[in-house]
């Protein structure tokens, strides 16, 4: 069964994954959509090493790779854990770390989430 993917809106209404796909440049979104749809397909059984763990237990980061080591940090639900994935950030890593903050701000804004799904989130669109 495919599991349901969102994408994180901000506060002024703006998908924060759409808008970083359409600036990524071709080959790099094209690679994160491969991995959204892996995601969407197999959900926490992804291909080994696709998913990790961070040092938040609710948040994950999808490997995208290129040249900057790009990672989509997500989270399982937040409304329904055993169907979904919210999409709430994009970072380049380097030196297998992400930049400073990054976790914080996916833990704020899954709390957003969960306080306002209907706002703080919608669909994602396949491309």
């Amino acid at each position: 069964m495919p599991w349901d993917i969102f994408g994180y809106r901000d506060n002024r209404n703006r998908n924060v994954i759409r808008k970083w796909l359409r600036t990524a440049g071709n080959v790099l979104a094209a690679k994160a959509e491969a991995k959204i749809r892996m995601l969407h397909q197999f959900g926490p059984d992804c291909p080994k090493g696709m998913l990790a763990d961070t040092s938040d237990r609710h948040i994950d980061k999808l490997r995208v790779l290129g040249n900057d080591n790009t990672r989509i940090l997500v989270c399982k639900g937040p409304a329904n854990v055993g169907s979904e994935y919210t999409l709430l950030s994009a970072q380049a890593e380097k030196d297998r770390k992400l930049p400073k903050g990054a976790i914080e701000q996916a833990v704020a804004r899954r709390a957003e989430v969960i306080a306002d799904p209907a706002n703080r989130r919608e669909a994602h669109e396949f491309e």
